[in-house]
């Protein structure tokens, strides 16, 4: 009993630290961040080598790396049922598939929810015409998400309200499409 939930913390730690690493990954991509950015280069070393095992097989689509979205999903999945199996016994791989889902977009709308929030804390410390290579990097990361909002939403007295509506819209995301999914995935 004991030696199963460690190991199965080992697993839950490791495998989503990996995750964490593949999802940053493919959001730089996605948004276009600064490729030649440190984290950028990081993260690139840290997850080339499985990936290049997988390129040659899944093709990229409208710029996407689905290797990266293949092999995330595949990492969650197999975490879930390892967990699964080491604490209940059972496994259950179709419910596992839908939570390894709603756990991925839940991943990838609180990177979001994080790195607009240091922007928007940093952006009061650091002056817009100031150059600093990280504020810069999150600029381009948050900008696809920010730039929609930035044009529905005016300045109020100079202050830009964009990074909370997009936040408000991001847990409303995780309230109405990522927790049904998983209820829907528990329940399976």
């Amino acid at each position: 009993m004991y030696l199963s939930k460690a190991l199965a913390f080992l697993i839950e730690f490791v495998a989503s630290v990996y995750i964490l690493l593949l999802m940053l990954r493919f959001l730089i991509a996605v948004t276009r961040a600064d490729f030649t950015h440190p984290v950028s280069q990081f993260l690139w070393q840290i997850t080339h080598t499985p990936l290049r095992g997988l390129r040659p097989y899944i093709p990229r689509w409208r710029g996407l790396e689905l290797s990266v979205l293949l092999l995330m999903y595949g990492l969650q999945w197999l975490k879930l049922l390892l967990i699964q199996m080491l604490l209940t016994g059972s496994v259950h791989a179709l419910g596992n598939a839908v939570l390894a889902l709603a756990d991925l977009l839940a991943l990838a709308v609180s990177i979001f929810i994080v790195s607009i929030s240091v922007q928007a804390v940093l952006s009061w410390f650091i002056a817009d015409n100031g150059y600093h290579p990280n504020v810069v990097f999150l600029q381009r990361f948050n900008a696809p998400l920010l730039r929609q909002a930035q044009r529905h939403v005016p300045l109020l007295q100079g202050i830009d309200l964009s990074p909370m509506v997009v936040i408000l819209a991001l847990y409303l995301i995780l309230m109405l499409l990522v927790q049904p999914l998983t209820d829907f995935g528990m329940r399976l």
